[in-house]
């Protein structure tokens, strides 16, 4: 079973719409899929009640 995809927030992210995910900088987002190239879907690490899509352009990879 392959670890899930984490990523870690280089900026604040306010949503725009309630489908999208709001975080802050430095916090580390699970990514659950892809909506496309531009927009994953994914929850905060250990709050899965904060769900939703987010932009690429705001994360990082974290290297396991």
């Amino acid at each position: 079973k392959h670890k899930p995809k984490r990523v870690k927030a280089i900026y604040n992210c306010v949503a725009d719409n309630p489908d999208e995910l709001t975080f802050s900088e430095g916090e580390v987002i699970v990514v659950d899929g892809e909506e496309d190239h531009e927009w994953w879907l994914g929850h905060i690490d250990g709050e899965p009640m904060r769900r939703g899509a987010f932009p690429v352009t705001f994360v990082h990879f974290i290297l396991d």
